[in-house]
């Protein structure tokens, strides 16, 4: 399989803005981020041993402003999904057991996730995990093991007794399966008045409804609304959310030309309405990054 640099087309980026127009006007935002002007460190993973561990630098274009709050109490049910662009993962702790995660399908080779879902920063090391693509009642259509996976250097070096895990909490996985008959989600940013537009968003997985891990093989929808954008998080406090749902999409969805697109602004990362906000640093990270793969 020959991999190639993930980069928007200028129509599919006019798209995606188009997109997000419908839910909050959109103008070149200025986006609080915690990046610095070097740059931001990834550290890539080859999973099939072949090459080292790599960390290599992607430079951004970042300015700076700050977000008000907005709450909202709206409060909703987990109702079936049916779309395909949400993948189930699981990966294998350090007790042996298996650990339900989520993501989601950004390109032909891509899956975005959480770091924690393929990363334990606790012990320093990738987790052997595999990645499942099912219909809406859980039959498995197709299984892969990750061929490189990529998370944020500063995610990987987190002290775990002196700070939060879900800081820098995104990651990317790359496969050899061909994934371009399955359905994706576009990536866009919210601005910092996102949260006051009061647009509705949804988050999507394999949530732990009944409290058994084994049981986390359907794919569930909820909606709500952003109550909070700061920096690289966003929060959805109104969203009752459970595990197994961390890595997936937090979006919203908009029609076009007659057309739906979900459009992913944030990555689920942890319990109470928490997730990774996508951002210009995001954006350059899973789209137009040139270390997709070992340069030969």
């Amino acid at each position: 399989m020959e991999f190639k640099t993930k980069r928007k087309t200028a129509v599919a980026f006019v798209l995606s803005m188009l997109i997000l127009m419908l839910s909050v006007v959109y103008c070149m935002p200025k986006i609080a981020d915690a990046a610095d002007a070097n740059g931001i460190d990834y550290l890539r993973h080859d999973y099939s041993g072949l090459t080292p561990d790599e960390v290599y630098n992607l430079k951004l274009d970042m300015n700076n402003n700050t977000s008000n709050a907005y709450s909202t109490s709206n409060q909703s049910d987990y109702i079936l999904e049916s779309d395909t662009a949400v993948v189930r993962i699981v990966y294998i702790d350090n007790y042996g057991e298996e650990i339900p995660c989520s993501g989601f399908i950004i390109d032909d080779n891509t899956i975005a996730t959480a770091a924690h879902c393929v990363y334990d920063f606790s012990k320093k090391k990738f987790w052997d995990f595999t990645i499942y693509i099912t219909d809406s009642v859980g039959r498995i259509l197709q299984s892969m093991k990750p061929k490189y996976v990529h998370v944020p250097l500063k995610y990987a070096k987190i002290d775990y007794q002196n700070a939060p895990g879900y800081i820098y909490d995104y990651a990317m996985i790359v496969v050899d399966a061909d994934l371009s008959g399955y359905e994706k989600f576009n990536l866009g940013i919210a601005t910092n008045n996102f949260a006051s537009s009061d647009t509705t968003i949804s988050v999507s997985g394999y949530p732990n409804l009944d409290g058994q891990n084994e049981h986390c093989q359907k794919r569930y929808t909820a909606t709500g609304k952003i109550s909070d954008i700061t920096g690289l998080r966003i929060i959805y406090d109104n969203i009752t959310t459970w595990g197994g749902l961390s890595g997936g999409p937090v979006y919203v969805e908009r029609e076009l030309f007659g057309q739906k697109y979900k459009t992913a602004i944030g990555i689920h990362v942890r319990g109470g309405g928490y997730g990774t906000r996508i951002t210009s640093d995001l954006l350059k990270f899973y789209y137009n990054n040139e270390e997709i793969v070992p340069r030969s």
